[in-house]
């Protein structure tokens, strides 16, 4: 019964039982006389432990989170041909007999060994002082995890989990490798429903660090008082921590409106503007349908407004409008706010050419981080463009600086960063200063909130001061130019043979693009530069099987452009219609 722990209850000729016996006795390492039986046990020995893994998929895709557990540990046994029933100690090699009788004697739970100090308590507990160095070498292996959970409330029905795993325990390469695998499950407060199933590797560089581990689960049950976080070890057994995620001081948020509709307009033309200088501004003759719809409350009021729209339809003309508007008025300075310095550089350029000699001229300018520098160009500028680290550096003194107190209009693109690392906590600073400013000084500011589609944009509105009907939250989906995602996954842990197998299926999709509707470009992202090459060359061998090339334009138009360059490898992938 100590080896056979579990009874088999199926008759003998059912075939049920002959798996049974055989699986018992593989884990409980017991000997088999026959041919017959000793190649059913080698069937057992090759497929119990893969079965008992697509069970485990399958019981963790159903979201069935006990039986998931249960596969879990099944699986190891297997591996390690041990009962839960046996110290963990018998997952090291050569461990005395001694020492392990005592342990399976014992009614001390595991976790106490764990804690125990030295070598003299770990042979107190074990009573042999003379193997009390040994298992305690041995109990600073074993892989020991300390677990430490918050949660918060992203909509009314998500919420996102921060798990911070530490590992702490002695590596030892012939025992651990060079990674340790662990299985994340977030069960709901009865243990019964799966909400959330992951995987967090620990590699040998990173023992005894911090590990962050971030995801997101449904709130099915606002009425559950907690949520319960597992990680178990993919490789020991009686390894892993378990916490509970309270849910009880939570405060969810209330269901966020809806969208706003993308109506059927006329688009406006540029005419609209009712100034011929402001119309050279623009290159196109009609506004898209975004802009067309936020027209009035951006290019003919002067309340404060927000709008939150996808990339690519067309906000940073949205925002040109705000400026004409404001310089129509005849109001004073302008400043604009974006937290990535390369676009700031790119809007500078484009703006100093398109704006500068409107409205009887205005003078464009960037801040450079330079205090008394920045205060100088501000004192000069008719419009001031600026990080929110570099504007938080002159703004914070406003009280004793005109030049900050003269702002009449804000224009904060990109706003849906704040509160999102250090940058954003300074976005979200700077403009609460600013607002701070305005109420006290009840000054005539105007705020534009450029961001992407938010599911909070009326929480956002109303922290800008921006009333209900000037907020402008478009749905993700709506796009000037409508966008399609494919994906195609690949589970391949080897880093080069995963960029190799990537290669044949972009080269395909490239070949598939119809010039004829316009797909005539395609932009391939690498992880680095000396991987461009490297891809480049690998497209270039597809191509030349396949007698064909990605080049649109004549031979004779490249060669003073070739001519210039040095790198061969470059050349011949310009050669070929590749940059």
């Amino acid at each position: 019964m100590e080896n056979v722990p579990i009874p088999i209850n199926e008759a003998s000729d059912d075939p049920l039982a002959k798996i049974n016996v055989l699986l018992q006795a593989y884990i409980s390492r017991l000997s088999l006389d026959g041919f017959a039986l000793v190649s059913d046990m080698i069937y057992v020995v090759q497929s119990a432990g893969r079965l008992f893994r697509a069970m485990q998929e399958f019981s963790i895709c159903k979201g069935w989170s006990y039986l998931a557990k249960v596969l879990i540990n099944l699986g190891k046994m297997v591996d390690k041909k041990l009962w839960l029933t046996n110290t963990p100690l018998r997952q090291f090699p050569q461990v005395p007999r001694e020492v392990l009788q005592t342990a399976e004697r014992s009614l001390i739970p595991w976790k106490h060994y764990l804690n125990l100090k030295d070598e003299y308590e770990v042979g107190q507990a074990f009573k042999t002082e003379k193997y009390g160095k040994l298992v305690f070498d041995w109990l600073q292996k074993f892989p020991k995890i300390s677990l430490e959970g918050s949660i918060l409330p992203i909509t009314p029905s998500l919420l996102k989990v921060e798990i911070e795993v530490t590992p702490n325990w002695k590596w030892d390469v012939e025992l651990h490798g060079y990674s340790e695998s662990f299985t994340v499950l977030v069960e709901d407060c009865d243990s019964e429903k799966l909400l959330y199933h992951g995987s967090c590797d620990i590699k040998k560089q990173y023992i005894n660090e911090l590990h962050v581990h971030e995801f997101t689960i449904p709130l099915i049950d606002s009425s559950q008082p907690n949520f319960f976080v597992s990680l178990i070890s993919d490789r020991w057994l009686h390894c892993g921590a378990r916490i509970p995620l309270m849910l009880t001081s939570l405060r969810i948020p209330d269901k966020f409106s809806a969208p706003t509709p993308m109506l059927d307009l006329h688009l406006i033309p540029k005419s609209e503007l009712g100034y011929e200088e402001f119309e050279k501004v623009f290159s196109y003759t009609e506004f898209n349908k975004v802009q067309s719809q936020v027209f009035d409350s951006v290019y003919n009021d002067t309340k404060n407004v927000l709008v939150c729209t996808s990339k690519g339809n067309g906000k940073t003309d949205i925002a040109i409008l705000a400026l004409l508007n404001h310089w129509k008025q005849e109001k004073g300075r302008a400043i604009y706010l974006n937290p990535c310095s390369e676009e700031i550089d790119l809007i500078f350029k484009s703006w100093r050419k398109k704006v500068s000699k409107v409205a009887g001229g205005k003078v464009v300018n960037k801040l450079t981080g330079e205090l008394s520098a920045d205060l100088k160009l501000l004192g000069s500028s008719h419009l001031i463009l600026a990080t929110p680290e570099q504007f938080d550096l002159i703004s914070r003194l406003w009280m004793r600086r005109k030049n900050v107190q003269s702002a009449e209009l804000i224009i904060a693109d990109d706003v849906h960063t704040i509160g999102s690392g250090s940058n954003g906590v300074v976005y979200e600073t700077v403009l609460s200063r600013m607002r701070f400013m305005q109420m006290n000084m009840n000054k005539d500011l105007r705020f534009v909130g450029l961001s992407a589609s938010l599911a909070s944009a009326r929480d956002l509105g109303e922290w800008l001061g921006v009333s209900k009907r000037q907020v402008f939250n478009f749905d993700s989906k709506e796009r000037v130019y409508p966008v399609s995602a494919q994906f195609m996954s690949f589970d391949i842990n080897h880093n080069p043979s995963l960029l190799k197998s990537m290669i044949k299926p972009v080269y395909t999709k490239i070949q598939e693009m119809d010039p004829e509707k316009g797909e005539d470009k395609a932009i391939v992202f690498v992880p680095s530069r000396k991987q461009c090459i490297d891809i480049s060359v690998e497209f270039i061998k597809y191509l030349n099987r396949d007698e064909t090339s990605w080049l649109n334009a004549e031979d004779e138009l490249l060669k003073p452009y070739l001519k210039k360059i040095t790198d061969p490898s470059l050349k011949s992938c310009l050669v070929h219609g590749i940059a």
